[in-house]
């Protein structure tokens, strides 16, 4: 009997099956981090989100700024990368160690190293190439190892590995470098595409285990930086800088259509011309849940009188959306996304932790949509106690 290959195996399959699911949002994050290099962006932290904003600031302070949240992202989280990098923005171009590190009391645990890296780290810019940071990697951007190099093994350049390196030029829009952190190495291992790895790698290792991830990239066809951001999102959830789908206000609300709790079809444009509440819920009959759907229940005929419609969604089947209706006189739909496509498109299917288990499921989350079909105003992790109130101050 012939051998299973590797691409034959139901983990990879599984693996191609979430890629063909996440593929468009991947791409949709890539195309952003050539839109940073590409036009006046930066990010920002805000309400628990990842922004891209547009700025009035040069090519140079922009790269600067990302090249200083790669710095403070090591050995730690990217959103408390940018939480630091919001917290010290104005001191980055000009501003003492002593400053910043006054800044990022509290806020991050390395408050005293990191800025003395971006200290020295600006001042090298400013004295070698007049801080002109986009013409130095314009100079190199040919010769990607070159590249890479410049900031990973520069006595210039402080506080950037090879993986930090790596993380910044993607960032910036190139292509071709792989962020080999915990999350990529330890599914490279789960994948047996590469076996006795140490973590945190040694850098000495690091091309050598990015060509295998690179190998392993052709022989199960996703391309290395579309499966980068796959893997990495496997293992944390999300894709930073921002939600996997990063759904936006001003935004086209996607389309579906479910079978509701007497199993008739529902569709989100059956409601055209009207206001929606759309939101998504973890499970039916539980304690949280409960609370949310009864607020709605009894704030219903106040919402009606503005032309709003509340549609609910979970992951659960129709039979206990059925009951959990019944037993709480819930007159509005609850729709049944039990293959999880439309929470996942939304934006709001993502790991979890409960009691130390990790899990996936639905973030508790509330969309408004206007009557033309756009998303008014988006609620992440609500609390539904509180949320109605929320719902009502947001729409007045």
């Amino acid at each position: 009997m012939e051998a299973l290959k590797l691409t034959d195996s139901l983990p990879i399959r599984n693996l191609k099956k979430e890629y063909m699911l996440k593929k468009y949002n991947i791409a949709k994050r890539l195309k952003e981090f050539d839109l940073f290099y590409n036009g006046s962006y930066s990010w920002f932290f805000e309400n628990n989100r990842m922004e891209l904003r547009k700025v009035e600031k040069s090519d140079d302070e922009r790269l600067f700024e990302e090249l200083c949240f790669c710095i403070f992202t090591a050995n730690t989280s990217a959103e408390m990368g940018l939480k630091a990098v919001d917290a010290v923005r104005g001191l980055l171009q000009s501003g003492t160690a002593e400053e910043m590190t006054q800044k990022l009391e509290g806020i991050y645990r390395f408050n005293n190293l990191r800025p003395q890296y971006i200290v020295h780290t600006r001042e090298y810019l400013k004295d070698n190439f007049d801080f002109e940071l986009k013409n130095k990697i314009e100079s190199l951007k040919n010769d990607p190892e070159a590249l890479r190099e410049f900031f990973a093994n520069n006595d210039g350049v402080k506080g950037l590995s090879y993986k930090e390196a790596s993380h910044f030029l993607r960032n910036i829009g190139f292509k071709g470098y792989a962020i080999l952190d915990k999350h990529i190495l330890n599914s490279m291992i789960e994948f047996n595409a590469a076996d006795n790895i140490k973590i945190p790698l040694p850098g000495k290792l690091y091309p050598e285990i990015e060509q295998k991830l690179k190998i392993f990239s052709n022989e199960i066809g996703i391309p290395m930086d579309e499966l980068d951001l796959l893997l990495w999102s496997r293992r944390n959830g999300k894709i930073l800088k921002n939600k996997m789908i990063a759904l936006k206000e001003g935004q086209k609300a996607p389309d579906f259509e479910l079978l509701d709790q007497e199993g008739k079809k529902a569709a989100l444009s059956d409601f055209k011309g009207k206001k929606v509440i759309l939101y998504f819920y973890p499970r039916d009959d539980t304690p949280g849940c409960t609370i949310e759907a009864c607020s709605f229940r009894d704030n219903l005929s106040k919402l009606k009188a503005k032309n709003i419609e509340v549609i609910g969604i979970s992951n659960d089947d129709q039979i206990s959306h059925e009951k959990f209706s019944k037993k709480f006189s819930l007159p509005f739909k609850l729709l049944c996304d039990t293959d999880k496509k439309v929470s996942k498109s939304y934006g709001v299917y993502e790991k979890k932790n409960f009691m130390g288990r990790e899990y996936m499921g639905i973030t508790r989350s509330t969309f408004i949509i206007g009557e033309n079909g756009k998303i008014q105003k988006i609620f992440y992790k609500v609390n539904p106690k509180e949320h109605i109130d929320e719902l009502f101050e947001a729409m007045k």
